[in-house]
């Protein structure tokens, strides 16, 4: 016997296009669980960009060619590099000013990993930019 499922999509008058439950649900249920398709971190204490861990005693170490990002360990280092390759170069070719504003450039990089989008970004500056609309 399949399961009952939890809840459907439907479109009611009043209310319009929605997920509905197609059951009592305990408060507190979880209905459903997706990743963030982008993420930010904010500015305040060092968080491994990989496992988004607070460093708790020792250092947090920052990507040798940008300086904008910090890990953990080589672990955590290595599990990032596919998405950081995307955008390490065109980081590190910014201004110091330029750089502590990327938080748009870095989104659209996490969005085009997300999505699959190959290629690498040397610039964030001038005509060699991929995207325009993201350079400022």
């Amino acid at each position: 016997m399949a399961a009952q499922a939890t809840y459907c999509v439907k479109t009611e008058p009043r209310y319009g296009r929605g997920l509905y439950a197609t059951r009592y649900l305990e408060a507190g249920a979880q209905v459903l669980r997706e990743d963030p398709m982008v993420y930010s971190l904010s500015v305040g204490a060092p968080v491994c960009f990989s496992c988004l861990s607070e460093s708790r005693g020792s250092p947090l170490k920052k990507c040798l060619q940008c300086g904008s990002v910090a890990y953990c360990n080589k672990e955590c280092q290595a599990r990032h590099w596919p998405q950081h390759r995307l955008e390490c170069k065109g980081v590190a070719s910014m201004d110091e000013g330029s750089r502590a504003n990327s938080l748009r450039m870095r989104l659209l990089v996490q969005a085009m990993y997300t999505h699959g989008v190959g290629g690498e970004m040397y610039s964030f500056g001038g005509n060699d930019c991929r995207c325009p609309d993201v350079c400022m």
